[in-house]
C-alpha cells in the first residue's frame, strides 16, 4: 500500500511541478486586439483574431510555419511541395519543411533548394549518406560523436549532435547539448520562459526575489492577467474564465482533465 501512496504522491508532484506547455493557441482563442497583435502568427481582422496568411509573414516567421515557404523571390507563400521550398540552412528542409531533403549548394539567391526523398532508417545509412535524411516528421538523421548515423527527435535538445545544437536553439555546454533551463536566465526582464529547442515544449519561468535573486521554474499562473497571460507565455496560454490556462491540442478544450484527476487522487490519498 505504501508503494501505491508514493506513486500517487510522485504523480501529483509531477503534474503540479513546472508549468510546461506543448501547444500554441489557435488565434481564435485571443479575443482582444492588443493581445492578438502581440502574437507573431495572428492578425486582427474584422474584430476577430485570425491566423496569418503566409504572404503576411516575414522571412523569419515563414521558416517556422510548416504550411508556408519562401519562393524563388524570397517572399513567403503557401506551398506543399518540397521543390517549392528554399531555406537558409540545409537542415531546415528536413525539420521545418517536413519530409524534404536539400541540395548541397546554395542557389543564386543564397538559399538551399529543398527536394523530395523517401523516409529512411537512419541506423542503416552509411556516414556519407546520413545528413539531410529524415525518418518521419519528428525524427531526422545525423552523425553522432562517433561518426555513426543515428536518429534524433526534433522536439528535444537532449543529446543532439553539437554541430546542430545551436541551430536548433539548444544549449551547448561542456560538449553536451541540452535544453536551456530557467536557471540559465540571469535577467529579471528575460525570466519568462525557456523552450526545449525550436519545436519542443515550453517551460514557464518566474523571478524569485531572495538573498540571491534568481530565475526559477514557474508552478502557477495566478499572477497573470488577461493582458500578460499570452504575452508572457509565447502564445502557449490564453485567458479563459478569469484564468490563464494552457492551450489545448487541436484547440479542443480539455484543460480541466488534469485538475479533475489531481482532485480525485487527493481524495483517494485521504482514505489509504
Amino acid at each position: 500500500m505504501k508503494y501505491l501512496i508514493s506513486f500517487i504522491q510522485i504523480f501529483i508532484f509531477n503534474i503540479l511541478g513546472a508549468l510546461i506547455a506543448k501547444y500554441q493557441c489557435d488565434c481564435s482563442l485571443f479575443v482582444e486586439e492588443s493581445i492578438c497583435l502581440g502574437i507573431d502568427t495572428c492578425n486582427w481582422i474584422n474584430e476577430l483574431c485570425v491566423n496569418k496568411d503566409c504572404f503576411d509573414m516575414d522571412e523569419n516567421e515563414c521558416d517556422l510555419i510548416g504550411k508556408c515557404s519562401l519562393n524563388q523571390e524570397g517572399n513567403c507563400e503557401s506551398s506543399s511541395f518540397c521543390t517549392n521550398y528554399q531555406v537558409k540552412d540545409q537542415i531546415d528542409c528536413m525539420i521545418k519543411k517536413g519530409n524534404c531533403g536539400a541540395e548541397n549548394q546554395k542557389n543564386a539567391a543564397g538559399f538551399y533548394q529543398c527536394k523530395s526523398y523517401n523516409s529512411v532508417d537512419c541506423n542503416s545509412l552509411a556516414a556519407e549518406n546520413c545528413t539531410n535524411n529524415y525518418e518521419d516528421r519528428e525524427t531526422f538523421c545525423w552523425l553522432n560523436s562517433t561518426k555513426q548515423c543515428q536518429s534524433y527527435n526534433i522536439n528535444s535538445c537532449e543529446g543532439l549532435p553539437l554541430d546542430v545544437c545551436d541551430k536548433l536553439e539548444c544549449k551547448n555546454s561542456n560538449s553536451q547539448c541540452s535544453a536551456f533551463l530557467c536557471s540559465d536566465i540571469t535577467s529579471q526582464d528575460q525570466c519568462t520562459y525557456v523552450q526545449d529547442g525550436t519545436w519542443g515544449s515550453l517551460t514557464l519561468c518566474q523571478w524569485k526575489e531572495d538573498q540571491t535573486p534568481k530565475c526559477i521554474e514557474r508552478t502557477e499562473t495566478k499572477d497573470f492577467t488577461n493582458i500578460t497571460c499570452s504575452k508572457m507565455t509565447d502564445g502557449r496560454y490564453y485567458w479563459k474564465n478569469e484564468s490563464c490556462v494552457s492551450c489545448p491540442k487541436n484547440y479542443e478544450d480539455n484543460s480541466s482533465s488534469s485538475l479533475s484527476l489531481i482532485l480525485y487522487l487527493i481524495y483517494v490519498l485521504q482514505y489509504l
